[in-house]
């Protein structure tokens, strides 16, 4: 016998996960729109509950399987593995619709499926997708017998509306990651970041900031800072723009105001959340007109969201390795260098400074320069010419850090 909320007791994720999904249905917060183009379907990012544990996803690129006569429906699925212990959750795609496994994965089962959507195919091309999982629901209450004091009538429902406002669109709002290393006094021309997804205005943006208990806050002193919020993560309706600080700030083209300004919203068009002199913590975007709570997300799921938008690869040694590929003539080196994550766009640009050196079978050739191939790249590589010498065409060659932990190589694809 035992009463597991008690002092001294060990609360467990399957215990909460017992007593949510008592008043929670499995679902998502907020609809979402799968798109597709060709045989790939763009599943965007969600927030839901399942078997009555919450979870998130970045937005999802599958590979549909397509028809080999005729045309099929598949399935799109959320799947639990409670054994994998670096990936529990991930998102699947079959060429059929079937029942999914059940377990009670919240009392020692192993699996649990939950259709997102089901999609229709040809042999060449998807043709068709339709979104089936539904919003969360509350299930409790409705069958139980009423409060006694004070007098209670109806069946309590959560309004879906409020649980899709719980969603931040700001990538980045506590400015934990900083992959640009910016320091000091910050002064940024037009249209260059700083912090991760965070950019100077049309009048430039000088700053500095101070990290104090894990809480990061920006003096903005000139200009303004911008973050492009994409349009893939909104829809159509009224949101509320909430921070920490004497900063005022405002939406889209909306008037400057203090935290708590409201402004209409198109879903699936990107939106600039703006700032002007001052302080500035904590910022918030979401749907509704009153504010979100600040809740302070973990590093790791912070800096995945803005790698989709900007990778920088650092040194940590003098010899650090960034990719392979091979000699292509004695003085051009094509190398390869795979993403953590995909980004958002095939890279426009890349960044890159300190001493670089192309590594073959009894060679190592200084780098010149560094250029991107953009026609060569994708979302989930970056497709370098490295220009040396005194190579020898069709090696193997690897790119690396030539005797120095400062040189770095970044990726962008900012909106």
């Amino acid at each position: 016998m035992k009463l597991i909320r008690y002092e001294g007791e060990n609360v467990t994720p399957s215990d909460d996960a017992i007593l949510y999904r008592a008043f929670l249905s499995d679902g998502l917060f907020a609809t979402v729109t799968p798109t597709f183009t060709s045989g790939a379907i763009t599943i965007p990012a969600m927030r839901g509950v399942i078997c009555g544990r919450d979870f998130t996803t970045d937005t999802e690129e599958l590979t549909a399987v397509l028809a080999s006569t005729g045309t099929i429906t598949g399935q799109i699925y959320m799947w639990i593995d409670m054994e994998d212990e670096t990936y529990p959750l991930s998102i699947k795609i079959r060429n059929s619709v079937g029942s999914l496994s059940d377990d009670d994965i919240n009392n020692g089962g192993q699996y649990y499926g939950l259709e997102i959507a089901q999609y229709t195919a040809n042999t060449s091309a998807v043709t068709g997708i339709t979104l089936t999982v539904g919003l969360v629901e509350f299930n409790g209450l409705a069958d139980k017998a009423p409060l006694a004091s004070p007098a209670f009538t109806g069946t309590p429902t959560i309004n879906a509306y409020n649980l899709k406002s719980l969603k931040n669109a700001i990538i980045n709002g506590g400015f934990q990651v900083n992959q640009r290393a910016v320091t000091g006094s910050v002064v940024l021309s037009a249209g260059v970041y700083g912090h991760d997804r965070w950019k100077a205005g049309a009048s430039g943006c000088s700053y500095t900031f101070a990290t104090v208990e894990n809480v990061t806050t920006l003096t903005i002193s000139a200009g303004s800072l911008i973050q492009v919020v994409e349009g893939l993560n909104l829809e159509t309706d009224t949101y509320c723009l909430s921070w920490e600080g004497t900063a005022q700030g405002k939406i889209g083209v909306g008037s400057y105001g203090n935290s708590g300004v409201t402004g209409l919203v198109t879903g699936g068009t990107n939106i600039n959340i703006e700032f002007g002199t001052g302080t500035l913590s904590k910022v918030r975007l979401n749907k509704g007109l009153v504010a979100i709570e600040w809740h302070n997300q973990p590093y790791a799921d912070v800096l995945r969201e803005c790698q989709r938008y900007y990778v920088r690869f650092n040194a940590p040694n003098s010899y650090s390795r960034y990719g392979m590929g091979d000699s292509a003539t004695a003085n051009i080196a094509n190398i390869i260098i795979n993403f953590p994550n995909t980004m958002i766009t095939v890279p426009t640009s890349i960044d890159y400074s300190g001493a670089f050196a192309i590594q073959t079978t009894g060679v190592t050739s200084s780098v010149s320069s560094v250029g991107l191939s953009i026609p060569a790249s994708s979302k989930n590589i970056g497709f370098l010419d490295c220009n040396t010498s005194g190579l020898t065409a069709g090696r193997v060659a690897l790119l690396i850090s030539h005797d120095n932990t400062t040189s770095y190589i970044g990726f962008n694809a900012e909106l």
